[in-house]
């Protein structure tokens, strides 16, 4: 029995993250496609300058209530290393690999994503994620696929990003269509707001997500949350019934040095009956070319 689930992570937003660690669908996975895409950029990790990155992700869950494991919580998680490579004309290529598991369910996928400038206004991204794995005791296979443009709207710091992701998701499958609008103010903050709705297939899925980047005492911070209607499976979990309301909220801090970034994302997730509690740490290295 062919299954599938979808989830967006350390690259789900070359063209710009702060490096939110990515719940599968959420706030938290939809950073900003603002001057990240020129700068500050589910996440991911921003491109940043020089030739790339190394990029590392741990994410720890803990999943109660449902009926997973008896009832009782469990807990979890994924692993996710890649390597970013960034041209001087700042495109972008992304590579990784991840492992899941949670409850009763685990996978291994492998996940390819690019970033690809038109003009000094318009960025276009696309990629997706493939792997097997097994739920409970069943074949499992995880498939996503992207494809996007973010634009800058006049001279004034305001962004426009739109996004079709196809899923796969348990017996659900179907396109999600998405829009992002974010708006840069004085001293590097940034608010987005993000609408989608699925059309076609059977995802029934909706939501809206309201995310917030900029400094906090000296460090980088973001914050936000996100809710609306879906299939359990499109968020990633497999224990909560049919289409259902789910809601989450996130903050996070970015810590930096001279030679690493690490991104700290703490979220929390209702599901139907099921509660979620994420803490993600994620690493990113900047790699630069050896001088000649």
């Amino acid at each position: 029995m062919r299954r599938a689930a979808a989830a967006l992570g350390l690259l789900a937003l070359l063209a710009g993250s702060q490096g939110a660690g990515a719940q599968e669908i959420g706030g938290a996975a939809a950073p900003p496609a603002g001057p990240g895409a020129a700068g500050a950029g589910e996440g991911g990790v921003a491109p940043g300058a020089g030739a790339g990155a190394w990029l590392a992700s741990l994410r720890v869950d803990r999943l109660a209530g449902g009926g997973g494991d008896g009832g009782e919580d469990a807990v979890g998680g994924r692993v996710e290393v890649g390597r970013l490579w960034r041209r001087p004309d700042g495109a972008t290529l992304g590579a990784s690999a991840e492992a899941f598991r949670l409850s009763d369910v685990e996978w291994l996928a492998g996940r390819l994503l690019g970033t690809l400038p038109l003009s000094a206004a318009t960025t276009l991204h696309g990629g997706g994620t493939f792997g097997p794995g097994r739920e409970r005791g069943e074949d499992l296979t995880y498939l996503e696929l992207r494809a996007g443009a973010t634009r800058r709207l006049g001279t004034e710091p305001l962004f426009a990003t739109v996004e079709d992701l196809y899923l796969e998701v348990g017996n659900a499958h179907g396109n999600l269509v998405k829009g992002t609008l974010t708006a840069g103010f004085a001293g590097g903050h940034l608010a987005s707001l993000t609408y989608g709705r699925s059309t076609g297939g059977n995802l029934g899925f909706e939501y809206a997500s309201v995310r917030w980047d900029g400094g906090l005492g000296g460090r980088r911070a973001l914050a936000g949350f996100s809710f609306g209607d879906s299939r359990p499976e499109v968020l990633g979990l497999f224990d909560a019934a049919e289409a259902t309301r789910f809601e989450e909220a996130f903050a996070g801090v970015v810590l930096e040095t001279a030679q690493a970034e690490v991104t700290l994302v703490l979220a929390y997730q209702e599901v139907a009956d099921l509660r979620r509690t994420s803490l993600t740490v994620s690493l990113r290295l900047p790699h630069r070319e050896a001088a000649r």
